[in-house]
């Protein structure tokens, strides 16, 4: 009720601003149009209120506390929405609901919005087991997200499909000296399932890359060397839509210095 209030005045006060400038529409067009608004905003209430939404955060990586605070502000954006939700903590520990730990099959929700940072969320490993379970999510498929978060594999694929990509190779075990005395510095020595930046160094050497390696390590067993690339990083957002439209943002380009 607080929520439709406050749509009602918004919209009340935009006509109201419409009126006053003299604006081609006249009042009564402007208030039909105020109340299809007020109706459609009070349908979608009681529709979204009929509906419960899980926020899975947490993870078992080390952006589990990052994944927390994020899920956190969604939580309250679906609440403002008019949704009845509910904040999923995942840990090593198992599901977590307000400090009690529950059997997520169990759970009566409608709709899962992942937002774990990193595995398992990231992995293909929840998305699987969501769509075992039959609850919708926001979560890519399986495929894709295993792929993806696979930088080697990834990468791997895309050269396959004659894009250029960094030179890479993954190790398990401390390189040897010399081993990579041919390849062009600097090099990134990160984990290789990963989604973050924890576990990545910049080496301008070869005496860097055994700590770079032992950093790397700590969040994935396969580490990742590949070459530095230089030039201007760019970005497209894809958004799928609910009538399986593909909607992409403006490219932006991010300039790095060398």
């Amino acid at each position: 009720q607080k929520l439709l209030s406050q749509q009602q005045q918004s919209l009340r006060t935009f006509a109201k601003i419409l009126i006053e400038a003299n604006v081609s529409y006249c009042k009564d067009t402007l208030y039909r149009i105020l109340k299809r608004y007020t109706f459609c905003i009070t349908f979608t209430l009681m529709e979204n209120a009929k509906k419960t939404i899980a926020v899975l955060a947490g993870g078992i990586s080390s952006e589990h506390h990052i994944s927390v605070s994020s899920g956190k502000t969604a939580l309250s954006a679906f609440q403002d929405a008019g949704y009845t939700t509910m904040l999923v903590i995942l840990s090593r520990e198992g599901f977590f609901v307000e400090g009690q730990k529950v059997n997520f099959e169990s759970l009566d929700i409608n709709y899962v919005f992942n937002i774990i940072h990193g595995a398992p969320g990231e992995d293909g490993h929840i998305s699987g087991f969501l769509k075992v379970l039959g609850i919708p999510h926001s979560t890519c498929d399986t495929f894709q997200s295993a792929l993806t978060f696979n930088k080697s594999q990834c990468n791997g694929l895309l050269r396959g499909a004659g894009f250029i990509v960094p030179r890479g190779r993954i190790i398990t075990e401390i390189p040897e000296n010399k081993e990579f005395a041919a390849w062009n510095y600097p090099l990134f020595v990160k984990p290789n399932r990963s989604g973050s930046s924890f576990g990545v160094s910049k080496v301008m050497d070869e005496s860097g890359i055994r700590e770079a390696f032992i950093a790397a390590q700590k969040e994935d067993h396969q580490v990742l060397i590949e070459e530095g690339v230089q030039g201007t990083e760019v970005g497209c957002g894809v958004f799928r839509s609910r009538f399986n439209l593909i909607q992409k943002k403006l490219l932006i380009a991010l300039k790095h210095n060398p």
